[in-house]
């Protein structure tokens, strides 16, 4: 009973603070000290129609004037509660489990941010660094942590020089995300990152049209993710 009370709490965690960085994305800072409004006849929204994920995939937050967000909304909620779910599942109520869910939300942070404007912020590189120094420092294995940093240099690096010689391969905050992301990983664990981060890469670049550029920073981050639950 009471682990199941702790995976509940935890999905509605995960989609509770979805739903907070959607408004942290598209809405202005002192919007979120509001009470959250319709965003085509501004009223306010009763309490039935802001329950994470059922809400949104339910109701879809459907005004009195009819109008109805997105289905983004709802499917990012479902999808950072789900990860919060099996991030419990697999480190449990722990510190790594801390620091990995952490993770989760920084990354899905730039990950809409980078689907929005193609552009990574600033703050969610150093709290990835940051926190990746905490996960290094718990499990002692600083050395290993460098080693990973300079062999996501050394592939860059060869990415840029030797594949693609006229364009940017990849932009300057990828570049800075992927070196942030080499901090939380052991070098045994790179390979299966970089190719994770590869793979979903081309797959997001068909969605996209080839001089537009894509995001990015949702394959690195899913890639980390997945790299961390696997080691």
């Amino acid at each position: 009973m009471a682990e199941a009370l702790i995976l509940a709490i935890s999905t509605f965690l995960g989609a509770s603070l979805a739903s907070f960085l959607f408004s942290l994305v598209h809405y202005p800072i002192r919007s979120l000290f509001r009470r959250s409004y319709c965003d085509l006849c501004h009223s306010v929204l009763k309490w039935y129609q802001l329950i994470p994920i059922v809400s949104s995939l339910i109701f879809r937050h459907q005004c009195r004037c009819g109008h109805r967000p997105s289905f983004k909304y709802g499917f990012g909620e479902l999808i950072l509660g789900l990860i919060f779910l099996i991030n419990v599942c697999v480190f449990g109520v722990s510190y790594p489990g801390f620091l990995v869910n952490f993770l989760c939300l920084i990354g899905f942070y730039t990950s809409v941010v980078d689907l929005k404007t193609k552009k990574v912020p600033l703050n969610s590189l150093i709290l990835i660094g940051v926190m990746g120094c905490a996960w290094v420092y718990h499990y002692q294995r600083l050395p290993w942590s460098v080693l990973g940093v300079i062999s996501v240099i050394v592939f860059i690096f060869f990415i840029e020089k030797w594949f693609i010689k006229r364009e940017k391969a990849i932009g300057e905050g990828d570049i800075l995300l992927l070196l942030a992301a080499g901090i939380w990983l052991p070098w045994e664990s790179l390979p299966e990152f970089l190719f994770l981060t590869g793979l979903l890469g081309v797959l997001t670049s068909f969605m996209y049209k080839r001089r537009s550029g894509f995001p990015f920073a949702p394959a690195i981050i899913i890639s980390l993710w997945l790299t961390l639950l696997l080691s």
